[in-house]
């Protein structure tokens, strides 16, 4: 192992995995905190007392004490040098444990939250600068410093993985993308809640390059994976390509003066020359991927372009060390006998040699890596809560675990849908594809056919067949078994932006921005009907548990009620002056519910069209909406990156869903109720655990007050 110091005490280049500049990764310090000098201890205690007398302060003394026991071992080994003193798993382990005793802790005495002689005074040491520190009595500060911790010490489990297998390096990107993960949280989170003055390493523009920093060294771990599985060049240059980019993305920030006062200008140098260095590397790989595809003469001038970036990339790897500047020289010797086995071959071939200008190299990126929050962070349960006896924990909003993350798609994703049986889900996108995924996180295929965006997807109830609706104008029946297109369903003027398919399978209804809903027979492939008397493009589309019923919500901010089997307008909604973005209706069919742009959801009787409750948020405008298979509950998706569950009965928050990094586009339950799918602009798909919220069954449906 070979470490340079890149920036003074904090931030060490590793070389653990291969003797090349494309296996440096950085590896982050941790924050060092102080003895709260029995202080911690004594404030609980107190709070104990207050609330169960000097006999119940007495009996949770010892739990009190392994949690300043815990405290105390963490202060001993976090915010150490490059290589921590105990494995980093353990680090990890012990890190989780004190953060969901904090956690459990303030959800039976809220005070802690407040400011006070109550709460402790904590002081945590600024990570890049550890002669500065903040202290403060605040139990914010004290979670953002281990939760900070937790990211370092994810990043050194990453760090730790061994790269040199396929599996290894997936472990890695995984890792990375934890730690990514956990410094969205806490940028989103406790270090928003931090008194004034903020320390430097949480402020938001730092803890917003961390995570893009934790993202980059996870891309390159999936290239390193790629690499290994030797997949095609034109796949392999399109990972180094996304690379570059954000290392240039990277360069950009660490220019910016505020944090030029925080990192070593040595970052620039760095980023600047791993953003060069992947860009010469995407150049080869095209230049390869040519060759091999039999084009030597284009092959030629793409490869000598990359031998001349490389020049450049050499120049730059001087700037951060001599070592990487070797490096790159051995990476200049393998292109260049490249170009010479290509020269070789086009003397057989004498095929033309362009000029480079001559050649289209357009090179696209594929990110590959997106923040996953990790789980067992949040609150002590079961056998393992020890302060059990200091009274019950107050959750009134339960926080749902993220069972994984579908990273492939190259764009925003647009629609998703999860089969009947929860075996697959599929997904589409911007990038113009659909893709059917096995449960939970098996990429089984990927659909082309359209020439624009996929805005919409659905599944048939026997699980066979899969529709995409598309800004093509068009939508697409997919045998999801053989991914053989079966039937495009045309006519509509412009973009079909939603769809729904019957209970029994046999009919897709699509609805289109030309104001109109087509109605088709799967089994055909022909048009049965029309629904017109919207006047602006219809944005969502929900059916009756019985099928006969058709639930439309359109931008001329109405929704619609359609009897199928007259195909005749029954109810329209009136006076609400916003744009509807989804409706979706209960089991029951007796009500929907409506998200739009306002800051609210509304509930509506189906009968009358009249809105029985309406329940006020906090964000502008909810995306998505759907309803759980119990009736008692809906989740929505909305622009500020969150999903959320409510309750219809009361119209309270219940639970919720973070992970996301953009707006939250689309969203499906399972039909058991256990499982949330969503789609977001961050090009991700998250897979949610709402297990708990199968309980109840559609017969239990609650009355709906007036909220």
């Amino acid at each position: 192992v070979m470490l340079v110091t890149v920036l003074e005490h904090v931030i060490i280049i590793d070389y653990a995995c291969m003797p090349t500049a494309f296996s440096i990764l950085i590896c982050l310090p941790g924050k060092k905190t102080i003895d709260t000098d029995s202080s911690f201890q004594n404030a609980l205690l107190q709070l104990v007392r207050s609330k169960s007398g000097d006999v119940g302060a007495s009996e949770c003394h010892p739990s009190i004490s392994r949690v300043t026991d815990l405290r105390a071992w963490l202060q001993r080994h976090v915010g150490t040098a490059a290589k921590p003193e105990v494995p980093p798993q353990e680090l990890r382990e012990a890190l989780s444990k004190y953060l969901r005793c904090l956690s459990s802790l303030v959800a039976r005495f809220p005070i802690l939250e407040g400011e006070g002689t109550c709460v402790p005074r904590f002081t945590w040491h600024d990570a890049f600068h550890p002669n500065r520190c903040t202290a403060q009595h605040s139990i914010s500060l004290e979670r953002a410093g281990f939760l900070f911790n937790l990211g370092t010490t994810i990043c050194h489990q990453a760090l730790a993985s061994d790269r040199s297998t396929p599996e290894g390096a997936k472990d890695a990107s995984l890792l990375f993308q934890e730690a990514a993960g956990v410094f969205t949280s806490l940028q989103a989170g406790e270090a928003a809640k931090i008194l004034a003055p903020q320390p430097d390493d949480m402020s938001p523009m730092c803890l917003a390059v961390l995570t893009k920093l934790m993202l980059v060294q996870a891309q390159q771990c999936e290239y390193r994976k790629a690499v290994l599985e030797r997949v095609s060049h034109r796949e392999t240059a399109r990972l180094a390509e996304q690379l570059s980019v954000l290392y240039e993305e990277l360069r950009r920030d660490f220019c910016d003066p505020k944090l030029s006062k925080i990192f070593d200008k040595s970052m620039v140098a760095y980023t600047t020359f791993k953003a060069s260095l992947f860009h010469a590397e995407a150049i080869a790989q095209i230049g390869k991927a040519l060759h091999s595809e039999g084009a030597v003469g284009k092959a030629i001038p793409v490869l000598k372009q990359a031998s001349s970036h490389l020049l450049g990339t050499k120049e730059l790897a001087k700037s951060v060390s001599e070592a990487m500047a070797g490096s790159v020289a051995k990476i200049q010797d393998v292109v260049k006998k490249a170009l010479a086995l290509a020269k070789r071959d086009n003397t057989i071939a004498q095929q033309h040699v362009p000029a480079s200008v001559e050649v289209d190299i357009t090179l696209v990126g594929a990110l590959l890596a997106q923040p996953i929050l990790p789980s067992n962070i949040g609150f002590l349960d079961g056998e393992d809560d020890f302060l059990s006896q200091m009274g019950p924990v107050s959750r009134p909003i339960q926080y749902f675990e993220c069972m994984t993350t579908l990273v492939g798609h190259t764009g925003e994703v647009r629609g998703v849908a999860i089969s009947a049986d929860g075996d697959h889900i599929v997904t589409g996108s911007a990038d113009g594809t659909v893709k059917i995924w096995g449960v939970p996180e098996e990429l089984l295929a990927t659909l082309y056919g359209h020439t624009d965006e996929v805005t919409s997807v659905a599944i048939t109830p026997d699980c066979t067949t899969c529709i995409s609706g598309s800004r093509d104008k068009t939508a697409k029946v997919w045998d999801m078994k053989t991914g053989q297109l079966k039937a495009n369903l045309t006519g509509h003027t412009a973009v079909v932006s939603c769809l729904a398919v019957t209970p029994d399978g046999s009919t897709c209804l699509v609805g289109s921005y030309d104001d109109t809903i087509s109605i088709w027979d799967l089994a055909s492939g022909q048009r049965k009907g029309v629904l017109q008397g919207h006047e602006w493009g219809l944005t969502s589309l929900s059916l009756s548990s019985d099928g006969n019923t058709c639930i439309s919500g359109s931008g001329d901010e109405t929704i619609k009620v359609w009897d199928l089997q007259t195909l005749q307008l029954k109810a329209s909604s009136k006076g609400i002056e916003a744009y509807i973005n989804c409706v979706a209706a209960n089991p029951l069919g007796t009500t929907c519910v409506s998200a739009s742009w306002d800051d609210s959801l509304r509930i509506w009787d189906l009968a009358t069209m009249e809105v029985k409750a309406t329940i006020k948020s906090e964000v502008r405008a909810h995306f998505c909406v759907a309803v759980t298979p119990a009736g008692n509950s809906c989740v929505t998706g909305s622009d500020d990156d969150h999903i959320r569950m409510w309750d219809l009965g009361t119209g309270h928050l219940k639970g919720i869903m973070d992970g996301h990094t953009n707006d939250i586009i689309s969203l499906d339950i399972s039909p058991d109720g256990t499982i949330c799918v969503s789609g977001s602009d961050d090009g991700t798909v998250r897979v949610w655990d709402i297990a708990g919220e199968a309980l109840e069954t559609a017969s239990q449906l609650p009355e709906t007050p007036e909220l």
